[in-house]
Parts: C-alpha cells; structure tokens; sequence
C-alpha cells in the first residue's frame, strides 16, 4: 500500500482538554496521563454502540471525526452547505472510489483487513482492474478497511419519501426501531393470563444489561441532536465513519472515511442508489446488485460465520477468560449463563458473535489497566 500521503481522514482526533484547551492526544499518552475510561462505555462495545457524539471511551477527551468541528467544549457537525452540491450519477461516484482506491495502490487486487462479505471484496476489485490486466504475479495486494462500503453504496429508506432531507432522524429510527406486536382484543369472559416468557441464558449480568440499555438510550438521543440539521443520506455516513475510525496514518485506507468519497456518493440521487426487484421488494444493495445480480448480501455475515467457526475451538478458553477477568471481577459476567450456553450448540452459534466481541473487550479492558489505566464505575 502507498504510503506517501497521509489518510484522508486524518482530520479525524482525539482532543484532550490540558489547562482549559484542547490539545491532541493518542490512546498512548491517555495511558500515561491515567486517564479513566467509563465501564458504561466499554459495555456498550460489546453492544456496538456508539458513545456519546464526538466522546471517546475515555473521561475528559473528545473524539473528532470526520464532517465535525470543534465548538468551545462540543465537538459539532459542519452545516449542510458542506454537503452540498450537483447531483452525481452512481458511475462518477463509483469512479471517485475507484480513483482513491487506485491512490493507494489497488489495481484489482484488494483484500480487506476484517471480514467483509466476500461480494463488496469483488466489487472493490471490479471498479479499480484495468482494461491492460497485469498478470496476478505483477499486482500488488492492497489490503483496504472495507467496513461501511455498503452504507456509501446504500440508501435510507428516508430520503425516498423527503428528497428534501429535512427529516432528520429516519436513520437513527430505522436502526432503533422495533416491530410492534399486533394487539389482540381482550374477551371480559376470559381471565387474564400471564403471558408466559422464557428467555434464553445470557452472558452478562442484569446490571450489564441494564448499563448497555441506558447507554444505548444516551447514545440515541444525542446523535438524533448532532445530526437534527442534517440530510438523512449525510447523517448515515457520518454515523458509519465514527465507528471504530482509523487515527494512524499508516493505518489502512478506509473508504467509508474519505470526505472526497463519502461526498461523491452523498450526492447520488436515490433511485440510483436503490433498486426495487421483482416482487416489489426494495434493495439498498444497488450497485451490487446491479453489477453481480440480486442476490441478499450482509455486511457482517463473514464476521459472524468466522465467530462461530472460532467458537467450535475457542468456547472453553472464551468462557473461562471471561469468568476470570476484568469484567468478571466488576460484576459484568454471569458465569452460570455461559456455562449453560456452553452446553447448548444451537445457542453457542446463536451468541457466537457476541461472545467473541466481549472477549475481545475484556483483552482490551485489561491491557489497558496493566498499561496503568483506570476504568471508572
């Protein structure tokens, strides 16, 4: 991978607030300055939840990311006007990905640095072979951090129905939302019943689970409030960059995260990014789709499948380094349900995933106190 440049996104920076201003800090000068990172937040990893907007896991510093400006103390999104411009066609906007990712040395041989669905792996490569193939011994493999390529490819279901993106939060209610269950007509000649609910083991304890939940809750609300001026299309990519975003420069290029790309495809109009398909079923995989056929693709699919293959060798260490570490030792763990899970193969495949994401926090949790961090209640 060229190296000459730094990242597109290498605006992106944790800021830490030294004698009443903001200085710029890396997660090894956190360790040194001993500051605490909330065990909230390292719960809500597990979860996949975003902390607060512009927040990192640790007290006292502010994460910013890309489409953000500083604001005395807040870390806010640029106006609209930032986003906008004349309206692109998905094969100019596929050409500006193609362009950055030929940038970097890619010429049809790209592999991603994390499990990806096989299908935006061949897409990658598709959108930047040339025309005078070089033989397989003569490219380069460019390794890429191919996470949220889908979600620059994708539409909100949102902008379909307000083209002026005035709506805000169509975004953050599409992944928040849940199914109602329909309700039934009460019969006064029959005596009320309690339902009867059995749930399945879990991993984590009551008061895990209800940290996760009111992290989840600060989490929505002030991302609804940081993207309320924003388009929905605008607000979907910002919540995809702020995701585990990259800070190295030589950390590998993340197309998700470059402004040039992320830009592009912002202005591609809805029909183009979103297909209907026989049966009246509406895709957001339009370019996919388009290019390979109408196949159902998932993101995290790869990820999944990789935990449970893991899971078949690794769940008698995974669960006795969760009963013996960190997190365990804060009262986050239900050994009882691990063991129980364990035993049960359809729920060990069922947990697989989310299982391995805490054992990777646990590792993280703890390096990060052995290294002289603190970790607050």
């Amino acid at each position: 991978m060229n190296s000459h440049s730094a990242p597109p996104w290498s605006t992106t920076e944790l800021l830490m607030n030294k004698n009443g201003s903001w200085q710029q800090v890396d997660e090894k000068t956190l360790v040194g300055e001993h500051v605490s990172a909330s065990l909230t937040l390292v719960l809500a990893r597990i979860a996949g939840l975003r902390p607060q907007f512009g927040h990192s896991l640790f007290s006292g510093v502010l994460h910013r990311t890309l489409g953000t400006a500083l604001v005395g103390d807040e870390i806010r999104p640029l106006p609209r006007e930032h986003y906008e411009g004349e309206a692109r066609s998905l094969e100019s906007a596929e050409g500006v990905l193609a362009k950055a990712l030929r940038h970097y040395g890619a010429r049809g041989a790209v592999q991603s640095v994390l499990p990806v669905d096989p299908m935006i792996i061949r897409y990658l490569n598709s959108i930047t072979s040339q025309r005078k193939a070089l033989s397989p011994e003569e490219v380069p493999v460019v390794v890429v951090d191919a996470r949220g390529v889908r979600d620059l490819l994708g539409a909100t279901e949102n902008e379909s129905q307000d083209a002026t993106g005035d709506s805000s939060y169509g975004l953050l209610q599409r992944l928040f939302k849940r199914k109602q269950a329909p309700q039934r007509q009460h019969d006064p000649g029959l005596p009320d019943a309690e339902p009867e609910v059995v749930l399945d083991p879990q991993w984590l304890t009551p008061d895990a689970i209800h940290a996760i939940d009111v992290t989840q809750i600060v989490s929505l609300t002030s991302w609804q409030e940081a993207v309320r001026d924003l388009p929905a299309r605008v607000s979907q990519l910002m919540w995809t960059a702020a995701e585990d975003a990259a800070i190295s420069p030589l950390a590998p290029y993340r197309p998700a995260q470059d402004p040039a790309v992320v830009n592009a495809f912002s202005q591609v109009p809805y029909d183009q990014r979103a297909i209907t398909l026989p049966g009246g079923i509406r895709t957001h995989d339009a370019a996919l789709c388009q290019r390979y056929g109408r196949d159902p693709v998932d993101d995290h699919a790869a990820a999944r499948l990789q935990a449970v293959r893991d899971a078949a060798s690794a769940w008698p260490a995974w669960q006795e380094e969760l009963a013996d570490g960190t997190l365990a030792a804060r009262g986050c763990i239900d050994a009882d349900g691990m063991t129980r899970i364990g035993k049960d193969p359809f729920l060990r495949q069922k947990y697989a995933y989310s299982i391995k994401r805490t054992v990777e926090t646990e590792r993280w949790v703890t390096s990060w106190l052995e290294a002289g961090g603190l970790l607050t209640d």
